[in-house]
């Protein structure tokens, strides 16, 4: 939340008075203004804006839920399909080294653990790389 006043005047003069305007304004972040700009509300409104952000709150909460139980989902269905697909190539290295040809029947086996063991080192690289970036970043202060 980020209150930053602001204030402007201007000289107004006349040949007989001086007069000074003065302005003020002040900006938040967030559903909820700041307490002592919530306190300006009658009672009835500060429940009112209280219960709105309430509940745009747990409406926020309930997207992001359902954003992670989808994107379980999907992970799980990407681990499944990869390791079907490599029991497969597996399966399909084993009939052709039995039919004779061995050169492609190893590489059928062999290929999908060479698939999976960079695809590995790849994703916890940048991993890595994310979380260094993230430790290297000043933190903002509160």
């Amino acid at each position: 939340m980020s209150n930053t006043p602001v204030a402007r005047s201007e000289d107004t003069r006349t040949a007989s008075s001086q007069r000074r305007i003065v302005g003020e304004s002040f900006s938040f972040s967030g559903p909820i203004p700041p307490p002592t700009l919530l306190n300006q509300y009658d009672s009835a409104t500060r429940k009112t804006i209280v219960t709105m952000a309430q509940r745009q709150s747990i409406h926020r909460q309930s997207i992001e839920k359902s954003v992670i139980a989808s994107n379980i989902a999907n992970e799980k269905i990407g681990m499944y399909l990869a390791a079907f697909l490599t029991f497969c190539m597996i399966v399909a290295g084993v009939i052709l080294i039995i039919c004779d040809k061995p050169v492609i029947g190893f590489i059928s086996i062999f290929a999908p653990a060479f698939f999976h063991a960079s695809n590995y080192i790849y994703n916890k690289r940048q991993e890595n790389q994310i979380r260094d970036e993230e430790q290297i970043k000043p933190k903002p202060k509160e």
